[in-house]
């Protein structure tokens, strides 16, 4: 090492100090960066992933993609709970909005109602579905699962709904009685009166 190599001028060393505090600044960020992952969400963090949760789901469902939507199912304890994909391949979906959504107070567990419109693809007959949902936040993924099985599509009691939108259901009404004759001073004669030219 030459003798000039190992001093720095006046002007070199401010530069050589700024440039060591910018390389320990930036290796302090990126293990303050690095350690965040590991941080469990907070509350209100926990809401906007349930609500990011929600709409993947509500549109996974809504275009069919009932394979994927499947992958939100687990137990509480984490067990990938069994879809009827076949079954469910059968129903097209033509609205499906979030009704209510009810959070518990530990942010951990939320109850959702989804009005879900779909049709059975041999039939087109329109029918409305009211989805009760069990969500359940996994800390340790950071992410929601849903404890319910997919939409229950093809039972009894739902409603089918009117073709359009907006539009009152159809309602049979009797049909209107004619009125009663006018009474007349007259008695009513059988014959009817003839008349002479």
């Amino acid at each position: 090492m030459t003798p000039d190599a190992a001093l720095l001028t006046n002007d070199e060393a401010p530069a050589m100090r700024i440039n060591i505090i910018r390389t320990m600044l930036a290796a302090l960020l990126l293990a303050a960066l690095a350690g965040c992952g590991s941080l469990p969400l907070g509350k209100s963090d926990r809401a906007v992933v349930l609500e990011a949760a929600l709409n993947n789901y509500r549109k996974l469902i809504r275009w069919g993609y009932y394979d994927e939507a499947a992958k939100y199912l687990r137990t509480p304890d984490g067990q990938p709970i069994a879809a009827d994909l076949k079954t469910a391949a059968r129903y097209r979906v033509t609205n499906y909005t979030v009704s209510n959504s009810f959070v518990g107070d530990d942010g951990k567990e939320a109850r959702v109602i989804a009005a879900i419109e779909y049709y059975e693809l041999d039939s087109g007959v329109i029918r409305l579905l009211h989805d009760a949902q069990m969500w359940w936040y996994d800390a340790t993924g950071k992410r929601w699962y849903l404890a319910s099985p997919l939409p229950n599509f093809g039972v009894e009691d739902e409603d089918t709904v009117p073709l359009t939108r907006g539009a009152a259901p159809m309602q049979t009404l009797p049909l209107p009685q004619s009125p009663p004759p006018p009474k007349s001073a007259a008695p009513a004669t059988s014959a009817p009166p003839v008349s002479r030219h």
